[in-house]
C-alpha cells in the first residue's frame, strides 16, 4: 500500500480482500432475444437469456475489450454471464456497499485500461483485479454516498428518457408539418413544383440562397490543453460533439448562431448552436 494520509475512519485495502471474483460460463452467442433473464457480456448492451446461473446482488465487469474500455454494471436478481465477464460479489455485506463500490470502481476504469494486458484484444486478469488498491470509508458512509450518487443517476436517466420523448415528439411534428404539410393554418391548397406538390405560396430554392455555407478550420493541436486569456468557445468536430470549452485562437473561425453539419466521420449529423 502507498504511504499516504487518508480521512479518519477510512482504511486502505485491496479489491481482492473485500470481494469474490467469478466469471460466467457461457459463450457470448448464448443470448436469446426473447429471454427472461439479463445476460451480461463484455458489450455495453445487456442481452436476454432463458436460464440463469446467478441469483444475487453483483457488479458485472467486462473482462476484455479491443480498446480496453471495460463496461461496468450493477444488478440484483437472477441473471447469467459470459465466460469473460467478471461477476463481483461482496461476501461480507458490512465491509463494503455494492452501490458505493460500483461508483468507486467506475473511477478505476481508466486505471484498469492502462494496466490491462494483451495486444489485439485487451483483457483483465484476476491478479490485476485482486491486487487493485482501494481506500474505503466506514460502511455507513459508503451507504450514504452510494444512495446519493444512485439517486442522481436515476434523475439523469429520467431526464434522458424525457429528452428522447421530446425528440420523438419534435420529429413527429416536423413530419406532420413539413412532409405531410398539415401545419397550423394550412388551407390544403397545393401547387406543382419541381419537387412535387407543395402548399400554395411556398417556393423551392437552394440552401445557399437563404444562408451562408462555410467550412470550419482544422482543430488546433493539443486541443485538450489550450489555454487563453481571451474567451472560451466550443469547438465542434464532425458534428458529433463539442470539445468542451477551449481557448480562442487567432486562426479559429468564429460563428455565432449557426447549424453545423458533419461532412466527415459521422456524415450528416446536425447540431443547432
Amino acid at each position: 500500500m502507498e504511504n499516504r494520509e487518508i480521512p479518519n475512519g477510512w482504511r486502505e485495502t485491496t479489491f481482492g480482500e473485500i470481494v469474490d471474483l467469478k466469471t460466467g460460463r457461457l459463450n457470448s452467442n448464448a443470448a436469446d432475444e426473447g429471454g427472461q433473464y439479463p445476460f451480461f457480456t463484455c458489450s455495453p448492451t445487456t442481452f436476454k437469456i432463458n436460464d440463469y446461473a446467478f441469483d444475487t446482488e453483483a457488479l458485472l465487469l467486462a473482462g476484455n475489450n479491443a480498446n480496453a474500455i471495460y463496461t461496468l454494471k450493477y444488478y440484483k436478481g437472477k441473471f447469467n454471464a459470459y465466460q469473460r465477464t467478471y461477476v463481483i460479489t461482496i461476501p461480507n455485506d458490512k465491509i463494503a456497499d455494492y452501490k458505493y463500490l460500483y461508483y468507486r470502481l467506475n473511477l478505476k476504469l481508466n486505471y484498469l485500461k492502462d494496466i490491462s494486458q494483451g495486444s489485439a484484444t485487451k483483457f483483465l486478469t484476476v491478479v490485476i483485479l485482486r491486487e487493485m488498491e482501494l481506500t474505503l470509508p466506514p460502511y455507513e458512509e459508503q451507504v450514504a454516498i452510494g444512495q446519493v450518487l444512485s439517486s442522481l443517476d436515476e434523475k439523469i436517466e429520467l431526464l434522458e428518457e424525457e429528452n428522447k420523448t421530446l425528440e420523438t415528439l419534435a420529429q413527429t411534428i416536423f413530419t406532420e408539418w413539413f412532409v405531410n404539410f398539415n401545419f397550423p393554418g394550412a388551407t390544403g391548397e397545393m401547387e406543382d413544383s419541381e419537387l412535387g406538390e407543395i402548399p400554395k405560396g411556398w417556393r423551392v430554392g437552394k440552401l445557399d440562397t437563404v444562408s451562408k455555407i462555410l467550412a470550419g478550420g482544422d482543430k488546433p493541436e493539443n486541443i485538450s490543453t489550450i489555454k487563453t486569456d481571451k474567451f472560451s468557445i466550443p469547438i465542434y468536430s464532425n458534428g458529433v460533439s463539442e470539445y468542451g470549452l477551449f481557448g480562442y485562437t487567432d486562426s479559429a473561425k468564429i460563428f455565432e448562431e449557426s447549424i453545423t453539419v458533419s461532412a466527415r466521420g459521422t456524415i450528416g449529423y446536425v447540431c443547432l448552436r
